[in-house]
């Protein structure tokens, strides 16, 4: 399901995206280009098959909690487990972007009322 799941998210990031440029003179340089990206991401997963949120990643954890550090150090640990059995590990921020903005995404994982996405 990571396929449909990564559609999902592209589509989330497209629509932020789109939604950021319309108020492109509100944001900073480095926001506009973000907002760029998000909304050219889609495309390019469908159009050329280029996975530029999850890059092809056989699996995706996403750590969740109802504050910021305990799902962070969770993730910290998973990481260093990671690197020690051989595996590479890499942390997406524009996932945790793109379920802030869709909630559907976070229904999608079973997220209870009162838990985000943190890493």
């Amino acid at each position: 399901r990571l396929d449909e799941f990564t559609r999902r998210a592209l589509k989330a990031l497209h629509d932020l995206g789109g939604e950021m440029l319309r108020h492109a003179e509100e944001l900073s340089h480095s926001q506009a280009r973000y907002a760029q990206r998000f909304f050219e991401m889609e495309g390019q997963y469908e159009e050329q098959g280029l996975d530029r949120l999850f890059f092809g990643a056989p699996t995706v954890l996403v750590f969740t909690g109802t504050n910021e550090i305990d799902p962070a150090i969770t993730a910290s640990k998973a990481e260093l487990m990671a690197n020690a059995l051989g595996l590479g590990c890499v942390y997406i921020g524009f996932f945790r972007a793109a379920a802030e903005y869709d909630p559907t995404l976070r229904q999608a994982l079973g997220l209870e009322e009162g838990r985000h996405v943190v890493c």
